[in-house]
Formats: C-alpha cells, sequence, structure tokens
C-alpha cells in the first residue's frame, strides 16, 4: 500500500465535496488532527472506519486502500489484490478458477480466500465445490470461514453423497440439532463404523438413540459392544440387562 498516495487521495476527496477537516472529524466521530494526520501521511484512518468514509466521500472502500491507484486484476496478484476487499471484477475471476479447475489440487487461488470473500459469494464457490471429484480435500482449510447455515449445506452435501468418511472433520462446528441428523441418517443407513468414528463428538442422547434402535430393529447386541467404551454408568447398566433378557428389556 501507497500511504502517499492514499493520503493525497484522501484529501482530494474531501475538497472535492467541499469538506473542512473540522467537518469530516465531526461526522466521524474524531479530532480534527486525525483527519489531518491522514492526509500528511503520518498515519491512517482505523479498518474500522472505512466504510462510513468511504460512504461520506462517495468512494469504494477499496479505492481508499489502493489510493484510487488502477491495477490490472489478476489471480497471479491475488494476495496483494484481496486486502480485505473483494470487487465484483476480481470474484468473478475467482469464480472463474474454480469453474475450470478439474480438481481442488488444480486451483490457482488458496483456501484463503474464503476469508476475504462475502456469504454470498462463499454459497456460489461451495456450489462448484460440490461438483468436484476430490472436494473433501478442501474441507479442512474453509470451515473456519464458514458460518453456521453454511456448515450445515456442506453436511447435508456430504450425508447426500453417503461420504461419510468426511464428516468427522466438520462435527466440531455443528450444533446439537444438526448432529442429532447425522446420528439418524447413519443409523438409518447401518453406517455404524463411521458412527463409532464421530461418537467421541456427540452426546449422551444421542448414545441414547444408538441403544434403542439396535433395540428396536433386532440387531445383534454385539454391536453395542464396539462402543461400550464410550457409554455412561447407566447406559451400561441397560445394556447389561439387554444381554440378561435377550434384547425384550430395557429395565
Amino acid at each position: 500500500m501507497d500511504i502517499s498516495a492514499v493520503s493525497a487521495y484522501l484529501k482530494s476527496c474531501r475538497k472535492a465535496k467541499s469538506l473542512t477537516q473540522l467537518d469530516v472529524a465531526e461526522k466521524m466521530g474524531v479530532t480534527p488532527q486525525a483527519v489531518s494526520k491522514w492526509e500528511r501521511g503520518e498515519s491512517l484512518p482505523d479498518i474500522s472506519l472505512l466504510t462510513d468514509l468511504a460512504k461520506l466521500y462517495g468512494i469504494s472502500v477499496e479505492s481508499i486502500l489502493s489510493g484510487n491507484e488502477k491495477k490490472d486484476i489478476s489471480l497471479d496478484n491475488i494476495g496483494e489484490t484481496l486486502n480485505a476487499f473483494v470487487s465484483e471484477e476480481l470474484f468473478e475471476l475467482i469464480k472463474n478458477d474454480f469453474e475450470t479447475a478439474e480438481s481442488i489440487w488444480n486451483l490457482t487461488v488458496t483456501p484463503d480466500v474464503f476469508l476475504f470473500i462475502t456469504n454470498n459469494q462463499k454459497i456460489q464457490l461451495l456450489e462448484i465445490i460440490f461438483t468436484m471429484p476430490d472436494y473433501a480435500v478442501i474441507i479442512d482449510d474453509i470451515l473456519p470461514y464458514l458460518n453456521n447455515s453454511q456448515r450445515q449445506k456442506l453436511m447435508r452435501h456430504i450425508l447426500d453423497c453417503k461420504d461419510y468418511d468426511n464428516i468427522e472433520p466438520i462435527m466440531p462446528y455443528l450444533s446439537k440439532l444438526v448432529k442429532t441428523e447425522i446420528v439418524v441418517e447413519l443409523l438409518e443407513n447401518d453406517a455404524f463404523g463411521f458412527l463409532e468414528e464421530i461418537m467421541p463428538l456427540l452426546s449422551s442422547d444421542h448414545r441414547d438413540m444408538l441403544i434403542a434402535h439396535i433395540l428396536n430393529n433386532d440387531y445383534d447386541l454385539d454391536i453395542l459392544d464396539n462402543f461400550y467404551s464410550f457409554f455412561d454408568k447407566k447406559q451400561r447398566h441397560i445394556i447389561s440387562g439387554l444381554y440378561e433378557t435377550g434384547g425384550n428389556e430395557c429395565e
């Protein structure tokens, strides 16, 4: 970032709006001295002020950060270009990179791009990622940048595709309600092996669901042996009772 270019640009924007440094200071909730320092290149506006400052001057945040310098946008300089703001033009390049890549390994951009894009843009990229055969490769990297609904969308895709081996990484990010949906899905598909892998991330209620499912569907009780270490004292007592009665009672 060229600080001298930014300061000169801020000064020209203020004058274009016929505002004094005192006017800007009052509207932005800062001192006139702070505005003066911005325009002399001695400091930069706090990042929390950029959006309001851009609105005041009728410009974009991107133009402030670049000092209104026009740069050729390409994926080669994406790390420099992102800078906490993704224009529609840049996003189209990013989106095209995902659309034309035959696999996750062929992407030019890195998963960190999810840190800089909007929720709507994340949804667009997720839809493309879901069409890629090795989409699971990127799950761990993008999870921290997704919100709850986006994580649920990802989980729904995993369940629909029955890619159960990709469930574990996302489990810590999910609500109990969504975890219950996953348990139901795994039980209905007899995916006990995958259920065992995520058992440490489930609640006592989920383990009760497992016991009830085995009992109500006449499964071999030996299946529960694989989960025994995860059960609490009460659940172990129930299981012992099932063995004694042959599964006919749950006392």
